[in-house]
């Protein structure tokens, strides 16, 4: 298993809290991806984590499922997004 994986399973990211999360929907091979990016606060060199959700094949789809995960992750939050 490698450094970054075994570090995620033991959760050395969560120990520092979430500033915000954003999905991004990128064109990849005829698909397209859906990407989380989680920002943290920067005490690490790792501070901004992305995950890649899923593929879908058209644009619509990807953004209909992108809003209902980043509307979900927000709501996780301590704190409006940003601190706003």
């Amino acid at each position: 298993m490698s450094d970054d994986v075994d570090r995620l399973h033991r959760g050395a990211w969560s120990d520092s809290p979430v500033l915000t999360v954003r999905t991004r929907v990128e064109a990849e091979r005829g698909r397209w991806v859906l990407h989380l990016d989680v920002v943290r606060i920067p005490d690490h060199d790792d501070y901004v984590v992305t995950h890649r959700l899923g593929d879908y094949a058209s644009h619509a789809e990807a953004m209909t499922i992108a809003r209902f995960v980043e509307r979900g992750a927000n709501r996780e939050l301590p704190h409006p997004p940003l601190g706003f």
